[in-house]
């Protein structure tokens, strides 16, 4: 069952802790099963061939969220409306 909309981090502050580093979390993919992640939003992150030139998120998008993915070292797009837990900024970069 998803976080409930109390308990869930704001958009600003995700994208403020995605800014500074690696963030914990986890969300029910669409085919229903759980996935955890390691993301962030770091450029000098994700490797130069990768790198987006532009901002990733629309700001007018209010679910969607498009991060780089560190262990799987790819771009993965998770809905905050599906997100099952957030640990947070975990390892500043």
């Amino acid at each position: 069952m998803p976080m409930k909309e109390g308990h869930r981090p704001t958009r600003k502050t995700i994208f403020k802790h995605l800014y500074k580093g690696v963030v914990n979390l986890s969300f029910i993919k669409n085919d229903g099963s759980i996935r955890e992640m390691n993301a962030t939003l770091v450029s000098r992150a994700v490797p130069e061939e990768h790198r987006k030139h532009s901002l990733p998120n629309d700001p007018k998008e209010k679910d969607n969220i498009l991060v780089w993915d560190v262990d799987q070292s790819g771009w993965r797009t998770f809905k905050m409306s599906t997100m099952e837990s957030y640990n947070g900024l975990v390892k500043e970069i």
